[in-house]
């Protein structure tokens, strides 16, 4: 039996959880001046390009660990030496266990200093902002707000940010505990999960782990004569291309990125899928070895689209897609969605390509191709926006391609609108103050 449910007035919402008194009304970090008196500065905000570039490394270490082992298990799994030492056969047909162990142990060790320099960087992440408020830690969540921005913590950008934080909190608190059915019935979650789910699936279907689980099977069909060397070489393009994503991603936005990047992996398929299945001799692949040093170069070019674009964004996209209250059940039907079509892909490849031959890869351009027009009609861009400003587009059925340079309908300038101006040299003469309520005034 549960506890029933208490309906707060809104204006005690924000006190539902805790039993001592509020202590969120003790912002009085945002009070401070710059110049003595109170009220708001509006310094330039600087763009912390170094110290992202470094949280990004630190939380891009766990896909390199989770590829990392992929890796090893996908290429030890395919190598004969490794086959016969776990069942090697004697003359007499009997099987026995070779002793040498030493290449597993070390690839073993090896994931252990990932996994630490992983655990040692998340260690010394700050809690997010809105996290911290929701646990009445209120100068916490302004102190990081403000190393997030580089600014002191009067900054106008931080106090119009903590109003949408404040301002979204209350409505969760409002609306009171969420089951899996409120999932569905809140505005346009249902839409939002249907988007996650579809991310998810076809991040699968651009086909990167068919070159991932099966690359160096792929590149022994091609003719390439040491397929692991290849193999080696995906992965350093991998490796790599990850950090191109995230200039990107600052530069040119989620939509602009994906779509060009499903596009480039559309065309690199089609070259691939036609080169092996028209040009490439089958029967004697050595015979025909420009036509695998293309595939080989085409499947790099591939690898270099998704690592830079699909492999790490969509991540962000579905981090972005839904409001705190809803996140955690969403991200799960999303994650399983990933894991499902991962697991449907890596089962399914070696009968179909033993039907199909290369021409497998015309079914993941395909995918690319719808993957394309969905991110184009349903994902809206988050490049500069909040959290809860990509809520209130979804909210308010804004079209996803007009999302870029969307500006809310206010009668004072929108929430952007005012972030830009805080780029601005000259600051405003009539500066922001707010009050013990946290409302902001001008």
């Amino acid at each position: 039996m549960g506890l029933p449910k208490l309906k707060l007035p809104r204006a005690n919402a924000d006190r539902a959880y805790k039993d001592e008194p509020d202590p969120r009304p003790s912002d009085a970090v945002l009070r401070q001046s710059a110049n003595g008196d109170d009220g708001l500065v509006d310094t330039k905000i600087p763009f912390l390009t170094f110290r992202s570039f470094s949280m990004c490394v630190v939380i891009s270490m766990g896909g390199f660990l989770f590829g990392y082992d992929t890796g090893q298990i996908s290429g030890f799994l395919e190598m004969e030496d490794f086959l016969q030492r776990y069942g090697e056969q004697r003359a007499d047909g009997t099987y026995y266990f070779s002793n040498v162990r030493s290449g597993l142990i070390v690839a073993l060790v090896l994931t252990y200093i990932w996994a630490i320099i992983l655990g040692f960087g998340i260690s010394m992440f700050p809690e997010s902002p809105r996290h911290d408020y929701r646990k009445g830690k209120v100068d916490k969540a302004i102190s990081t707000l403000a190393k997030m921005y580089g600014v002191p913590k009067n900054h106008r950008a931080l106090a119009i940010e903590f109003d949408e934080i404040k301002q979204k909190y209350e409505e969760e608190v409002a609306r009171g505990q969420v089951s899996w059915i409120q999932l569905f019935k809140a505005p346009r979650m249902a839409y939002r999960v249907a988007v996650g789910v579809a991310l998810q699936a076809l991040q699968q279907l651009t086909g990167a782990n068919y070159f991932f689980y099966y690359g160096t099977t792929i590149f022994q069909g091609a003719g390439i004569e040491n397929s692991y060397v290849t193999q080696m070489i995906l992965g350093a393009v991998n490796f790599g291309s990850t950090f191109l994503g995230l200039y990107l991603i600052e530069n040119y936005g989620r939509r602009r990125s994906l779509i060009a990047g499903a596009l480039w992996m559309f065309c690199c398929f089609i070259v691939f899928a036609s080169v092996g299945h028209f040009s490439l001799n089958r029967d004697d692949p050595p015979s025909t070895k420009t036509a695998g040093v293309v595939m080989v170069v085409f499947a790099c070019l591939f690898i270099l689209a998704f690592a830079s674009t699909w492999g790490p964004m969509v991540w962000t996209i579905i981090a972005e897609l839904y409001p705190s209250e809803y996140r955690a059940r969403a991200m799960s039907l999303a994650t399983a969605s990933n894991w499902l079509w991962n697991f449907l892909l890596a089962f399914f490849t070696p009968f179909i390509t033993s039907a199909i031959d290369f021409r497998y890869g015309y079914v993941f351009a395909g995918c690319l191709f719808l993957a394309a027009g969905l991110v184009y009609f349903a994902v809206m861009e988050g490049k500069g926006r909040t959290l809860e400003e990509i809520d209130t587009m979804y909210v308010w059925k804004v079209k996803p391609w007009h999302s870029s340079k969307y500006v809310f309908p206010e009668t004072e300038p929108s929430i952007m609108e005012k972030r830009r101006a805080s780029h601005a040299s000259n600051p405003s003469t009539n500066p922001t103050t707010i009050d013990d309520n946290h409302e902001t005034t001008v």
